[in-house]
């Protein structure tokens, strides 16, 4: 199952990349650059899942019976994905 769920998460990116690189007839990029792209976005994957292993861990931290409801809105306006994502938006930057 779970390699099932692998191929159809990849599957429409793989797809619309193969249809646009055959589609751009003028000036297509080297083949050897978008697979580095692609592997580059992979290894993306690997700080930002830390990022949200550690704040996932400081919201559980912080959620006592007092505050339990502020965590879980804080999980609803999206908190726990954004911390993550602007962490390893900051990485590549560097």
């Amino acid at each position: 199952m779970d390699d099932l769920l692998l191929v159809l998460a990849v599957l429409p990116a793989l797809v619309l990349m193969i249809y646009v690189y055959r589609k751009d007839r003028v000036e297509r990029e080297p083949l050897g650059l978008l697979l580095l792209l692609c592997l580059g976005g992979c290894i993306s994957v690997v700080p930002t899942m830390i990022c949200e292993l550690m704040a996932e861990s400081v919201l559980q931290y912080f959620a006592d019976e007092n505050n339990r409801r502020l965590c879980h809105d804080l999980l609803e306006l999206g908190l726990e994905p954004w911390v993550p994502k602007q962490a390893s938006a900051a990485l590549a930057g560097m």
